[in-house]
C-alpha cells in the first residue's frame, strides 16, 4: 500500500481542499495544523473520512520540523499549505523584530519543511509547496507578503538549482488568484475566483503525473473563456546563475 500524504496546514481553505482532493484520488492522508482544535473542525467539516488521520505539529523551527517528521513516519508526498500572518501594514509602520516573524512565516515554514521532508522522501515522491501570486506586484498593505512570496519562489528555484536531479520531486505552485473559500459570503465571489479544490486536484495532478509538470515553479490562475483555471509553468523558472 502506498505511504499516506502529508498534508502540513490541512486546516486552511487551501489546505482543506488539497487534503479533499486526495481523499477522492483514493490516498491516505496525513492532515497536520498547530492546534488539535483546528484539526476537530476539519474532521467534522469532512464527516471523519477513515483514510484521514491527523497530527498536530509545526514547521517553525528546525527542530519542530523534525519533531514533526519523525512523528509522522513514513509518508509518500509532502505538501507545504501555510502562510504566516495577515494584517494590513505599510512598511514604514513594520519594525524589524515583526518584519522578522512575519517574513517567518511566509519564507522560513517553507525553508525548514524542504531541508527535514525532502531527504526523507522516496524517490519517486513529491514535495509542493503552495505559494502566493503577489510575489509579481505590490499589494497595498501588504508588501511584506509580496517581498515574503518573491523570495519564497526564488527559494524553490535555488533549491531546485542546486540538486544533483529531481528525485524526489520538488515543486512550487503559486496560487495567482483569489480563493473562492469557505471565509467569502458566496454573493461575494467572483466566478473567475479558483476554488480550494481546484488547487487540490492540480495538486494531486502533479503528484501523481510529475513527468507532466518539469521545472520548479508552476501557478494557477483566475478561469479562461473555457470555464477552466489556467495551469502554467514560469519559463523563468531554471534561475539565471551568476558567480558568486
Amino acid at each position: 500500500m502506498t505511504a499516506p500524504v502529508l498534508v502540513i496546514g490541512a486546516s486552511g481553505e487551501v489546505g482543506e481542499g488539497i487534503v479533499t482532493a486526495f481523499l477522492n484520488a483514493g490516498r491516505h492522508v496525513i492532515a497536520t495544523a498547530r492546534s488539535s482544535n483546528s484539526l476537530d473542525a476539519l474532521r467534522d467539516r469532512l464527516s471523519a473520512p477513515e483514510r484521514l488521520s491527523y497530527l498536530v505539529g509545526a514547521i517553525g523551527s528546525d527542530e519542530d520540523t523534525e519533531a514533526l517528521a519523525d512523528n509522522a513516519g513514513d509518508i509518500s508526498d509532502v505538501i507545504v499549505a501555510v502562510n504566516g500572518q495577515r494584517r494590513p501594514s505599510l512598511l514604514a509602520d513594520i519594525d524589524t523584530d515583526t518584519m522578522t516573524s512575519l517574513i517567518k512565516g511566509d519564507l522560513l515554514s517553507h525553508y525548514a519543511a524542504v531541508r527535514c521532508f525532502l531527504p526523507r522522501l522516496p524517490e519517486d515522491g513529491c514535495f509542493i509547496g503552495i505559494g502566493g501570486g503577489s510575489a509579481d506586484f505590490i499589494l497595498d498593505g501588504g508588501v511584506y507578503m509580496s517581498m515574503a512570496q518573491a523570495a519564497l519562489r526564488v527559494m524553490y528555484r535555488g533549491y531546485a538549482h542546486e540538486r544533483q536531479h529531481d528525485s524526489p520531486a520538488l515543486r512550487e505552485l503559486i496560487v495567482a488568484s483569489v480563493v473562492a473559500g469557505r471565509t467569502h459570503e458566496p454573493g461575494d465571489i467572483d466566478p473567475l475566483w479558483v476554488t480550494p479544490l481546484e488547487i487540490g486536484q492540480q495538486v494531486v495532478n502533479m503528484v501523481e503525473r510529475t513527468q507532466d509538470y518539469p521545472g520548479a515553479i508552476w501557478r494557477i490562475s483566475r478561469r479562461d473563456e473555457s470555464g477552466r483555471p489556467v495551469i502554467t509553468s514560469e519559463s523563468n523558472s531554471n534561475a539565471r546563475v551568476l558567480p558568486l
